[in-house]
């Protein structure tokens, strides 16, 4: 079978020695785009998979979320939710003070959804920093209407 322009951008990418998708500013080139949650929706979708977003940042994981979903993702229910977040960060401050969405809710999972042994860098400071890690796994297939109307609701 031959791999989709999309696939084949997604290779490239993973090849490349670093981040090659850091963020020349706040607004462009963000490492999670329209475009690339697109393309993992379309690659994902073909074999039911699920993206897991995980971020230190409460911002960046509540942004995340949201493009995915505009993507076509979506968010699954989480077995231990986020039912309150302190803002320990100056940070999280500065956002929930401004009145940003939080990472709050029956999709943010309150604990790692990754093995010990895999858990990412970020996740492992974050737990020896006594700071949360925001996570939010979510499904590119189309959840049923009463899994959705249950998300809707505890959002």
């Amino acid at each position: 079978p031959h791999e989709s322009a999309c696939e084949q951008d997604l290779a490239s990418v993973f090849k490349q020695k670093g981040n090659a998708q850091l963020p020349t500013s706040p607004k462009d080139n963000f490492m999670v785009s329209s475009e690339l949650l697109a393309c993992l929706h379309r690659v994902l979708n073909k074999g039911r998979g699920q993206l897991l977003l995980q971020s230190n940042c409460e911002d960046v994981a509540v942004f995340m979320k949201n493009a995915s979903i505009e993507a076509g993702f979506m968010p699954i229910a989480a077995t231990h939710p986020v039912t309150e977040l302190e803002a320990v960060t100056q940070r999280a401050q500065r956002w929930a003070a401004s009145g940003g969405e939080r990472a709050v809710g029956n999709v943010f999972s309150a604990v790692p959804l990754l093995p010990l042994v895999s858990r990412t860098e970020t996740e492992v400071a974050c737990t020896i920093d006594k700071k949360p890690c925001h996570r939010v796994l979510m499904s590119a297939i189309e959840i049923s209407n009463n899994e959705n109307a249950n998300l809707n609701s505890n959002n």
